[in-house]
C-alpha cells in the first residue's frame, strides 16, 4: 500500500467515525429491510450505447449502474467512494481484479459530507468507460491491455443509506449487481 492510499483510508476512516456515514453513536446499522427503498441495475454496453456482452480487443466498453429510489419519498444515499458515485471493478476468469475505476485515486479530500437526495421514484445512471488497460501498469509505462477471455465486472452504487431517524445504514450488498462478458 502507497502513502497515497494510505493517507487516503485513514482520512476516509476518520471521516467515518466523525458521524459522516454513522448513527449518533458511530455505529452502521444495517437491518433485513434497511435497504428496499433502493434498488441498482447494470449495464454492459458498446461504444454505440448498445447492450452486449462480446467486445473486441482494445474496444472501449461503457459500464452502467442504475440507482433508483422505489420508494414515494426521498431517500439519502452516501457515495461508493470519495470519488466516485458508483465503484466499478473488473475480474479476469480466475476472479483476480484487473481494473477498478477507483484505483490509483487519492481524494478522500473529497469525501461527502453530505449524502445525496434522490427524489421519490428517481434513476440516477452513474456510467463508466473502460479501455481494457490494467489497472496495475504505472506511467509512464504504456498502458496494458488485458488478454482475451472471460471476464466479470461489479458494480456497487451507494455504500451507506441513511434512514428516517439520520442513522446510517449498510446497503453496499443491497446496491452491488455483477455482470459478464467476453473479451476476444
Amino acid at each position: 500500500m502507497n502513502t497515497r492510499t494510505a493517507v487516503s483510508l485513514s482520512v476516509l476512516a476518520a471521516a467515518l467515525a466523525s458521524g459522516c456515514g454513522s448513527g449518533s453513536d458511530g455505529a452502521v446499522r444495517a437491518g433485513p429491510n434497511a435497504c428496499l427503498n433502493f434498488s441498482a441495475a447494470l449495464a454492459i454496453k458498446d461504444r454505440m450505447d448498445q447492450a452486449v456482452n462480446v467486445f473486441n480487443s482494445g474496444e472501449e466498453i461503457r459500464f452502467e449502474l442504475a440507482v433508483t429510489n422505489r420508494s414515494n419519498a426521498p431517500q439519502k444515499l452516501f457515495a461508493s467512494s470519495p470519488c466516485w458515485p458508483a465503484v466499478f471493478e473488473v475480474a479476469d476468469r480466475l476472479q483476480q481484479k484487473v481494473w477498478g475505476n477507483a484505483d490509483g485515486i487519492a481524494c478522500a479530500a473529497l469525501v461527502p459530507t453530505e449524502p445525496r437526495t434522490y427524489a421519490p421514484l428517481e434513476t440516477v445512471v452513474y456510467p463508466v468507460t473502460w479501455g481494457q488497460q490494467r489497472s496495475d501498469t504505472a506511467p509512464p509505462s504504456p498502458p496494458v491491455l488485458v488478454p482475451p477471455g472471460q471476464y466479470s465486472v461489479t458494480g456497487t452504487g451507494g455504500l451507506i443509506g441513511v434512514n428516517d431517524q439520520g442513522e446510517s445504514i449498510d446497503c453496499g450488498t443491497a446496491l452491488r449487481q455483477s455482470g459478464a462478458f467476453t473479451i476476444r
